[in-house]
C-alpha cells in the first residue's frame, strides 16, 4: 500500500476515536455547536478515505493505463482519475476513465465495476461520496442525537429478542447474566447506554436517509482499506498472469 493511502486511512481512524469521544460528551447535554462538530468530524472521515481511494486509482491509472494512451485520451483524463463511482451501469461506464481500464487493464475495470453502489451489498460507497460532497462543497453533515427507552433485535428466525437490558446502574447480558456498569457503548447496537436506563443514538443525515454516526466510524475505514488491497491484489495477479503468457 502506498504510504500516502495508508497515512490517510491512518487519519481517518484517528478522526473515528475523536468523533466517539466527541459522542460521549453529548451523552448528558444538547449542545447544537457539539452536534456540529460531530458532523464535520464525519465529513473529514470521509474527505480522508476517498482521497486514499484516489490516490490509489490515479496510481493505477498512471502505471497501467497513461503510458498506452495518445496525448488525445491523456487529455482526456487529465482532471478524470479519481477513484469512480456511479449510481447506475450505464453512467459508469460513460465515465472517462472506465473505457481505458476496460481496454488496457480488463481484470481491474472488472473489479472496479462490481463494487460500484448499484450492485447489492456495494451501498456504502456511495453514502461516502456524498458525505464528501457535502462536506466539501455545500454544508457540515448534519448530525441529530435520539434517545430510546427500549430496543429489540431479531434473531436469524426473525423473532424479537433483547439480547440486554437495563438492571438498575448495570446493563444486563441476558444470555450471560453479566452486569455492563452504565454509562457504556454498546457495539452490537452501536449504541451508548446510559443510568437513566435510554438508549442514545447518533446520527447523520445524508440525503434522505439517517445514518448510524458510529457503524460509519467503524465500517468506513474498514471497507475502504479492504477494497484498496483487494483492488491492488487484482491488479498484481493481472501482472503475474499477463508476464506469464
Amino acid at each position: 500500500m502506498n504510504p500516502d493511502v495508508f497515512v490517510k486511512i491512518e487519519k481517518a481512524q484517528e478522526i473515528g476515536e475523536q468523533i466517539f469521544g466527541l459522542c460521549c460528551e453529548q451523552l448528558t447535554i444538547q449542545d447544537q455547536l457539539g452536534l456540529a462538530r460531530i458532523g464535520s468530524h464525519v465529513g473529514n472521515l470521509a474527505n480522508n478515505l476517498r482521497s486514499a481511494l484516489n490516490y490509489t486509482m490515479r496510481g493505477f491509472v498512471a502505471s497501467k493505463v497513461a503510458p498506452f494512451l495518445s496525448k488525445s485520451e491523456s487529455k482526456k483524463i487529465e482532471r478524470n482519475q479519481d477513484f469512480p463511482w456511479a449510481k447506475s451501469s450505464k453512467r459508469f461506464e460513460g465515465l472517462p476513465v472506465i473505457p481505458l481500464a476496460k481496454k488496457h487493464c480488463m481484470d481491474a475495470y472488472r473489479f472496479l465495476e462490481s463494487i460500484q453502489p448499484y450492485h447489492p451489498g456495494n451501498e456504502w460507497l456511495e453514502p461516502l461520496m456524498v458525505i464528501s460532497n457535502t462536506d466539501k462543497h455545500v454544508e457540515i453533515v448534519k448530525s441529530v442525537k435520539s434517545a430510546y427507552g427500549h430496543i429489540s433485535m431479531q434473531d436469524n428466525r426473525r423473532r424479537l429478542v433483547e439480547p440486554v437490558r437495563f438492571f438498575g446502574p448495570s446493563l444486563l447480558d441476558t444470555a450471560s447474566e453479566t452486569l455492563i456498569p452504565l454509562p457504556c457503548y454498546y457495539v452490537p447496537y452501536r449504541a451508548f447506554a446510559l443510568k437513566e436506563g435510554k438508549w442514545v443514538y447518533f446520527m447523520a443525515k445524508v440525503r434522505n436517509n439517517s445514518l448510524n454516526v458510529m457503524g460509519l466510524v467503524e465500517y468506513f475505514p474498514y471497507i475502504v482499506e479492504k477494497t484498496i488491497n483487494d483492488f491492488e491484489t487484482v491488479i498484481a495477479v493481472s501482472d503475474e498472469s499477463a508476464n506469464r503468457s
